[in-house]
């Protein structure tokens, strides 16, 4: 799943702890509970602007928000991902 790989790269990638716990955090109260867990094959452009319609009305100003889908799409487009 799209979430399972988007923390194994930053996992792999070396981020640092309060790094991730902000990844984890940021899955669970807006990416998971708007899209689900979607295969990285299924991943569509609606999802990302549902997501970044849901974050840029609560906690993450926009440019937030474009980081974060920005890092998934890289992770979708990794290899083997």
């Amino acid at each position: 799943m799209l979430s399972e790989e988007y923390l194994a790269d930053s996992i792999q990638r070396g981020k640092q702890s309060r790094t991730l716990e902000q990844r984890i955090s940021r899955l669970n109260a807006y990416i998971l509970p708007t899209s689900g867990d979607v295969p990285v094959t299924r991943w569509r452009v609606e999802h990302s602007r549902q997501v970044m319609e849901k974050g840029s009305k609560t906690l993450f100003p926009n440019a937030t928000a474009r980081t974060c889908a920005s890092s998934w799409r890289r992770c979708a487009s990794s290899p083997g991902g």
